[in-house]
This record gives structure tokens, C-alpha cells and sequence, in this order.
């Protein structure tokens, strides 16, 4: 008799009936071991390493009933020899938000903020980043000095000099981040009359009618010495003539220039 054949011979889902001569077994289903108790309990392959994981590639062993499988630990990739590879997660562009980059480490990546870029958040993955106006903290920053205005743009800032000056390049520490500029230098500088003059000052100039000339130096007019007088020539005996800047004076008939103008 095949007792093999009756069900529930064995006691449990996880023995199995071996028929023999006259008689029959309940052995266990692989996985599975007896105990003291003649019980199938589950073999842990983990424990007792019977298990086949790569430890050596960094694979683990997860038992489960009956069994076991191999897993990568969060962050690796199983590879074709079972052994696990760090899962580059910088490969993509989602990984972090915009002003951040990504920085891959063992198993995971973090998210930084980009250069003029910060947050006030403490996760590593999902990071917001806000731009910093360098300009609001200049005690943080080595900013523009007093010759300067900061001006903050996204991710940086700008140092602004003021009219009449300009950046010194190379800038050499210790030294104003601003110089003046010669506006006399060029006349493509400066709206001084053509033939005027010019003065630097700090951060500006100013402007000078040449002689014979009324104006404010930046518009001047010729004065007309014989129309209002202040000419020295011989009234009784030449002529006022105007000329540029200046006039001249011409004797009438018979009459030379001496020392008083006109001279018989």
C-alpha cells in the first residue's frame, strides 16, 4: 500500500511523502530542515552562509521562506556576476533641481547649490537654491569698496563705479576698485569747447572759455571787442576790427601803428 497516495499523509505544506516498503516518511521540501521536534522549520542560508550572494561584490543575502535571494544594497545595481556596482545617479538630469549639481557618493548622490547659489534646506536630494544678494551681506562677501556701488545679479554680483570713474584692472588689493578717469585726456571724454580748456577733477571736470570768449566752457561765444568798448585802439584816428578771440586795430589814412596805436 502506497500510503503516499492519502491526503494530508504528511503533516504540513512543507514536507513531502517518500513511500517505502511497508511504510512511509515525511521528509522536508528543500529549504527546509526538521528541528527537534521532527517540524520542517526554514533553513536560514543567510545565517549559515549556504547562501550563493557575491558578499565579496557587496551583494546581501535576504532569506525568505524556504529560500533566499540576492539584493544590492540602496543606490547599486545588480551586475551579470552578481556583485554590485555603484548606481550613478548624477547619469541623470533630474537628479537635482535647477542652480545645483549633483555630486555622486557611494550609494547615493547629494545635491549642492551652485556658486552664488544657496538654501536653507537641510535634504541633500531635493534641493531648492535661491539666488544670494551678496550685495544685502557684505560682511560675507569681499564686496565692492567705497568707490563702488554693488549691484546683485542672478548667481553673482557687480561691482558699479560711479560717473567719472572706472574699474582698475588688475585689481591689486588695498588699492580703490575705482579710478578716476582723465576726462582731458580725449576730447571724445569731455564737452569742453573746442579750443577751451580743460581741468580734471575727482570724478569729474570742468570746462574754461579761452581768451576773447564768453561762455560756460562748454558753449562759447566770441566777444566783440569793438562793440562794447573795451578795445584800446585810436578812436580819432583807426579802426576796431573783431576778429576770433581777439581784435585788431588799423590806422585811417596817413597814419601808422606806434606805441599809442595809431601814430601820424
Amino acid at each position: 500500500m502506497n500510503e503516499c497516495y492519502q491526503r494530508d499523509t504528511c503533516p504540513d505544506s512543507v514536507s513531502e511523502c517518500v513511500n517505502s516498503e511497508g511504510s512511509f516518511q515525511c521528509d522536508c521540501i528543500n529549504g527546509y530542515a526538521k528541528d527537534e521536534y521532527d517540524r520542517c522549520q526554514d533553513i536560514d542560508e543567510c545565517e549559515d552562509e549556504t547562501h550563493d550572494c557575491n558578499h565579496e561584490g557587496g551583494a546581501l543575502c535576504k532569506n525568505e521562506d524556504g529560500s533566499f535571494h540576492c539584493e544590492c544594497p540602496i543606490g547599486y545595481l545588480f551586475q551579470l556576476d552578481g556583485s554590485c556596482l555603484d548606481n550613478n545617479e548624477c547619469r541623470s538630469h533630474s537628479a537635482c533641481r535647477e542652480h545645483a549639481i549633483c555630486k555622486n557618493i557611494p550609494g547615493d548622490y547629494e545635491c549642492e547649490c551652485i556658486e552664488g547659489f544657496g538654501t536653507n534646506g537641510k535634504t541633500k536630494h531635493n534641493l531648492i537654491c535661491r539666488d544670494i544678494d551678496e550685495c544685502l551681506h557684505p560682511e560675507r562677501y569681499n564686496l565692492c569698496d567705497k568707490t563702488a556701488t554693488c549691484e546683485n545679479n542672478e548667481g553673482s554680483f557687480e561691482c558699479i563705479c560711479g560717473e567719472g570713474y572706472e574699474r582698475k584692472l588688475p585689481r591689486v588689493e588695498g588699492e580703490n576698485m575705482c579710478v578716476n578717469i582723465n576726462e582731458c585726456m580725449s576730447a571724445k571724454l569731455n564737452h569742453c569747447y573746442t579750443e577751451g580748456t580743460c581741468i580734471d577733477t575727482e570724478g569729474s571736470y570742468t570746462c574754461g572759455c579761452p581768451d576773447g570768449y564768453l561762455g560756460d566752457g562748454h558753449d562759447c561765444e566770441n566777444i566783440n571787442e569793438c562793440n562794447d568798448g573795451s578795445h584800446d585802439c585810436d578812436a580819432e584816428n583807426g579802426i576796431c576790427l573783431d576778429n576770433a578771440g581777439s581784435f585788431i586795430c588799423q590806422c585811417n589814412l596817413g597814419y601808422q601803428q606806434g606805441s599809442s596805436k595809431t601814430e601820424l
